[in-house]
């Protein structure tokens, strides 16, 4: 059986407890080394082998998770996060459903409740007090924001195809304020 596992934001005790105890029990585990905190590796057994997929094709990836099945392994694929939010798990869920070999999903914590988490925020406030949405009409800049928001606050930014998350905040992380641009 191939587990699909969510090794969450980052930090090591953010795993689930379901995805804790796949790694305690797997023979192999296919991890996103460019991406997976490496520490969530020390909870394997001794016996586990261990592949870091970010030096691997998907051809690879697969061939061991193949390889692990016809040896009757169990076998843990860590993704960060949660793998449904921008995880390639399709790929790889198509080609075992081909090869007519079983899996299942662990869901993990995504980034972007880590994110919240760590800035003690929430996202869907009614009253908006921390919640900003930007002009979708606009591309921001770095020195947009910054003049629109004040040249002693920092930004960091979490884009992909569908959506870019901004943050800002003080030096040292004070007074973080979330803003929000969804592409349409």
């Amino acid at each position: 059986m191939i587990h699909f596992v969510g090794a969450g934001p980052g930090a090591e005790d953010l795993i689930t407890v379901r995805g804790q105890r796949y790694l305690e029990q797997a023979d192999v585990v296919i991890y996103a080394g460019s991406l997976v905190n490496p520490g969530l590796l020390k909870s394997t057994k001794e016996t586990c082998e261990i592949y870091n997929s970010a030096k691997m094709t998907l051809e690879e990836v697969i061939s061991v998770m193949e390889r692990a099945e016809a040896e009757g392994k169990m076998t843990v694929r860590l993704h960060t996060g949660d793998p449904c939010i921008y995880g390639a798990i399709r790929e790889q869920m198509d080609i075992l459903d081909e090869k007519g070999i079983m899996y299942d999903y662990c869901p993990g914590v995504s980034a972007f409740c880590g994110a919240a988490s760590a800035l003690n925020l929430e996202y869907t406030l009614p009253n908006g007090q921390k919640v900003k949405f930007l002009d979708d009409q606009k591309t921001y800049l770095g020195n947009q924001l910054e003049s629109e928001f004040g040249g002693d606050r920092c930004f960091g930014i979490l884009a992909s195809m569908d959506f870019i998350l901004v943050c800002t905040y003080e030096k040292d992380g004070e007074n973080p304020e979330l803003l929000i641009y969804k592409k349409r």
